[in-house]
């Protein structure tokens, strides 16, 4: 059998540690791209859920919830991902503390846009 690994000449001790420091640090990387991919879901999963309530709320569209969620983000000075963290942390906090149906709508804010 012809095994390309096995055709290679024996690599040097240092040429063997170089190319483990080489694989390691490509590691690494993977570890950090995995990580940034993580908290990249994490943010969309919290646009997508804050957006879900606005809808489930008010009745709204995806395109006017995302709207909405961008108008309360720019009142308060935050970032639409921020916001809507804020929004699912107090939902998943309300329905941990109180199983009443109805009662985490609390934790949506009430319905305010720019100007009014």
């Amino acid at each position: 059998m012809n095994d390309p690994l096995r055709a290679r000449a024996p690599l040097t001790e240092d040429a063997s540690v170089t190319t483990i420091r080489g694989l390691l640090d490509d590691v690494v990387e993977l570890e950090r791209e995995v990580a940034r991919l993580r908290d990249a879901l994490a943010v969309l999963t919290s646009v997508e859920r804050a957006t879900g309530m606005l809808m489930l709320a008010y009745g709204y569209g995806p395109d006017r919830a995302v709207t909405v969620l961008r108008a309360w983000a720019t009142d308060l000075g935050a970032s639409p991902q921020s916001v809507a963290q804020s929004m699912v942390e107090a939902v998943d906090t309300a329905v941990e503390t109180d199983a009443t149906p109805g009662r985490w709508s609390t934790a949506v804010p009430a319905q305010r846009l720019p100007g009014q």
